[in-house]
């Protein structure tokens, strides 16, 4: 799925290192992870493969089958802090609940649907391309934004007020009553 153009190796390289890593720590309680965000998008005119900022990465946990203890949930920090540490400090690792990952796909969340739309799974356990196959034939439709939604003349009276809570990793965790992971 990589082009090498589009896609620098060595962030691809150090996303896949990350991802073997922590397949092997959680194993089936990973439900996916997701490259997306600057890596993944084309820019216009750029044939370099240089780049220097995050590497952003989208981790689907299963509390499906799993409870999210908080003594689960506190593992889960340190062996990610700790595997990040081994890979490299560039990562930066947001994560979802697949209940809440699903919810957001569900409703057409913006920021959820662009991690469908640009992200590419290096760990997928059956639901993440299935999505994105949805996404492009038009059977998961993007919900308008504010002001677009504002103007829109079609928009229904009982769509879902626009719900955008995506925390980054540490910042879940410092929180976790609040971000309920």
């Amino acid at each position: 799925p990589f082009q090498e153009k589009k896609y620098p190796k060595t962030d691809v390289d150090t996303a896949y290192a990350f991802t073997k890593k922590v397949h092997k720590e959680f194993g089936t309680f990973l439900r996916a992870v997701v490259l997306f965000g600057s890596v993944t998008e084309e820019r216009p005119g750029d044939t370099s493969i240089k780049h220097e900022g995050d590497i952003d990465l989208l981790m689907v946990v299963d509390d499906v089958v799993y409870y999210l203890s908080p003594e689960v949930v506190e593992t889960y920090r340190i062996i990610i802090e700790r595997t990040i540490g081994e890979t490299s400090k560039r990562l930066h690792v947001t994560t979802l609940k697949f209940t809440s990952f699903w919810e957001y796909i569900r409703i057409g969340d913006p920021i959820g649907i662009n991690m469908l739309r640009n992200g590419v799974a290096l760990l997928d356990t059956g639901f993440f391309y299935p999505l994105q196959l949805l996404l492009h034939q038009g059977r998961i439709h993007p919900r308008l934004r504010g002001k677009e939604y504002r103007q829109s003349e079609n928009h229904s009276e009982k769509q879902l007020p626009h719900i955008v809570i995506i925390l980054t990793f540490p910042y879940c965790i410092k929180v976790s009553e609040r971000c309920n992971l």
